[in-house]
């Protein structure tokens, strides 16, 4: 089967800058354009989320915009699209979108959960076909929800009252939802590979893993994660099989696998057989006044207050073919970027928004996941910009 790329657009224009300019997504809920963005972009909320090679963006008005990782199968050749902003259906009533690998969530005001996804659809009589999205489902069980977490096959939700609902996708669960039964005052929640980690109001931090060694976990039985207090977010990571969480002096804490340093220099003897993990949470050194932590499977950024985004984990320059240091174990200033105030990331791309409603990707484009018409991947941040 041939192979090819292919620039793709849409007509439909909805004419004003201005519409990125609430683009934020906090574990608190949606922030205002005037709270972004100053008082001319009064009005509008708007929600990202990127998972590993797509990114979607959703208004309050329920219009969402995906791009990357999407092509189509015409006689028997496969066309990439480079997945510039596309405008792909309407939900009234958004209030959180979470995107991971399998399928996208949406959270309503109405406090309940809806799910949708982009498959890969081929006619087996034609060969012919592509990508193509779903009709949103309402998820059944679930309501008075205020957060939603998507992680790899597995998925999180915390209603007003600090229950946390979990349900796994087939084959290791039935998709159906169903509430933690032993935990109660949760805050927050992060959804990540096998594992989900719940902050309750006490500020501890309790852990579930789907696999203990090879042995899948039936039960949902959290465990404490031992040496951390007075937490109050969590970092969020579809793809991540380390954790972050702040405290409510706005330091860093981290836990998890160490394969490149994505937590920090390895603190923990490290057998032959193992790859390197740090059981122990550890502060993390050279940060303070951070409001928000992403993670991916080798990498960690951070965001503190003063509009500062941090990097460190795999070097992303040495993906791309550098010579430059293979990995950081300490936090890197990201330069060219300045005045950050949301962050978010799939497996090696990055989003950010700045303090003026801009938006900016960077990181591997091979399948259009930075949005700018192109497939060249970039360490300098491009604009991305909304039909």
């Amino acid at each position: 089967m041939n192979y090819r790329k292919k620039s793709f657009s849409r007509t439909r224009l909805l004419g004003t800058s201005l519409l990125l300019s609430s683009l934020l997504l906090t574990a608190a809920g949606p922030v205002s354009a005037q709270d972004a963005a100053g008082p001319a972009a009064e009005g509008a909320h708007f929600f990202f989320s990127s998972a590993a090679r797509h990114n979607v963006v959703m208004d309050d008005a329920g219009s969402l915009w995906y791009w990357g990782n999407k092509a189509q199968v015409t006689g028997g050749e496969t066309i990439v699209h480079d997945n510039k902003p596309e405008r792909i259906m309407s939900l009234a009533g958004a209030k959180q979108v979470a995107a991971s690998v399998k399928r996208n969530l949406i959270l309503k005001e109405d406090g309940t959960v809806w799910t949708w996804s982009c498959d890969w659809v081929i006619d087996p009589m034609t060969g012919e076909g592509g990508s193509k999205f779903s009709v949103p489902q309402q998820i059944t069980g679930l309501s008075n929800i205020v957060k939603v977490s998507a992680g790899m096959s597995l998925y999180a939700a915390l209603d007003k009252e600090g229950r946390v609902w979990m349900w796994i996708d087939p084959p290791y669960g039935t998709g159906e939802a169903s509430p933690v039964s032993d935990l109660s005052d949760a805050v927050d929640i992060s959804a990540g590979i096998g594992s989900l980690v719940i902050v309750k109001k006490d500020g501890t931090v309790w852990q579930w893993k789907q696999f203990e060694g090879f042995n899948l976990n039936t039960d949902k039985k959290f465990t404490k994660v031992e040496g951390l207090e007075g937490i109050v977010k969590l970092s969020q990571g579809e793809e991540a099989g380390h954790f972050m969480a702040i405290d409510k002096h706005g330091d860093v804490w981290g836990w998890g696998n160490n394969v490149v340093n994505q937590i920090g220099p390895q603190t923990e003897p490290v057998s032959d057989r193992d790859k390197p993990v740090i059981r122990k949470p550890v502060k993390i050194q050279g940060l303070s006044h951070v409001t928000e932590v992403i993670t991916t499977s080798f990498s960690t950024l951070a965001l503190s207050e003063d509009g500062s985004l941090y990097f460190w984990g795999l070097n992303p320059a040495w993906a791309s073919g550098s010579k430059e240091t293979m990995k950081w174990d300490t936090p890197q200033p990201w330069a060219g970027l300045r005045d950050i105030i949301a962050v978010e990331a799939g497996e090696s791309h990055y989003l950010a928004l700045r303090k003026d409603g801009t938006l900016w990707a960077w990181g591997e484009n091979a399948l259009g996941q930075l949005g700018d018409a192109t497939f060249r991947k970039s360490l300098t941040p491009v604009q991305v910009k909304l039909p």
